[in-house]
């Protein structure tokens, strides 16, 4: 549940920690200045070793804040050669064990009404008045969650593919929670199937990001034998290796990195449960080539938001080569 292959350079990385941590070590009282505290950080001594270490979490966290899945904001994932090889997810010694990806269709909608080019107008509503700021988020949303969704599972098996051994691989993708007549028009657009739409469906208990959705949204027939079956699912992968089952639709593992089955398609109507495999591949490139023939928004819109909006993401670096964003 939300993978990926993202590493981080480690010299770059820790001169953000430096820059995030600087201010408890001057209010610790060891330096007068952040500029000083952070030099003072970035120095290989049992000193500034010992004061890391040390630290409680909650005063971690609270130097970082919230991510927002920007690796600028919280670096992490290193190819030290310990817990991932030099090689990094390039390597073909995989810890080849069964394993499942899975990702919702609409990971990025929390990050686009989240951030500051959309998040006054979620607030005041205007996002639905304005056909412009409409459109431009639909832009966003839509080419983000594709990304991100290529970045959570699919890429990564094809990455893994070719070097797994006989472990199996399966993926899934959630399509749950963008039919406006189960959640209602505002929250299909700007929620959907939003990152974390698994765990209501994996635990029976709903999360923070689902957790604005309309009364029953969760609870419909639909929707609770959706959760019964993913359960299903789950659970024989747990025991067994294998999440296939007596009277559920056959998962089918990976069997080419380049063809063959991809994704589980689970989703429901309220009523009905829909699950079935899907097939064929989808590469960055081409969600890459859309977005340079999208007309829908105008040519500055679609540059602030590439540059801004979409850049920096734990899934956007082929996107920020792509396009040169710094």
């Amino acid at each position: 549940f939300s993978g990926g292959m993202t590493t981080s350079d480690t010299a770059w990385a820790q001169q953000i920690f430096a820059q995030h941590f600087a201010s408890l070590v001057v209010a610790d009282g060891i330096k007068k200045s952040d500029i000083d505290a952070a030099k003072w950080l970035l120095q290989d001594t049992p000193e500034v070793r010992d004061y890391l270490q040390n630290l409680s979490a909650d005063r971690i966290a609270a130097a970082f804040g919230h991510a927002g899945i920007r690796m600028s904001a919280f670096p992490h994932l290193y190819n030290d050669g310990i817990v991932l090889e030099k090689d990094a997810f390039a390597t073909k010694n995989y810890n080849q064990v069964p394993l499942i990806m899975t990702t919702g269709i609409d990971e990025f909608s929390l990050y686009t009404r989240t951030d500051s080019y959309f998040s006054p107008s979620v607030k005041d509503g205007s996002i639905f008045t304005d056909p412009e700021k409409h459109k431009e988020f639909a832009f966003a949303k839509t080419y983000g969650s594709r990304l991100y969704e290529l970045f959570n599972a699919e890429e990564s098996a094809v990455t893994m593919f070719n070097h797994y051994g006989k472990a199996p691989i399966y993926t899934m993708k959630i399509a749950y929670g963008n039919n406006p007549k189960l959640v209602g028009e505002k929250t299909a657009f700007t929620s959907g199937s939003i990152h974390g739409i698994w765990i209501p469906f994996a635990t029976g208990i709903p999360t923070a990001t689902t957790a604005g959705y309309p009364a029953g949204s969760f609870d419909n027939p639909g929707a609770l034998a959706l959760t019964a079956q993913i359960q299903d699912y789950l659970g024989n992968f747990m025991r067994t290796g294998n999440p296939n089952g007596k009277g559920l639709v056959t998962w089918k593992k990976w069997t080419s990195a380049t063809e063959g089955p991809s994704q589980l398609y689970v989703n429901s109507d309220g009523t009905k449960v829909d699950i079935h495999q899907e097939y064929g591949r989808t590469t960055y490139q081409s969600i890459l080539d859309e977005i340079v023939r999208d007309t829908s928004i105008t040519e500055n819109a679609k540059e602030e938001l590439i540059k801004h909006v979409l850049s920096g993401r734990w899934f956007s670096k082929g996107l920020d080569t792509f396009f040169h964003n710094n």
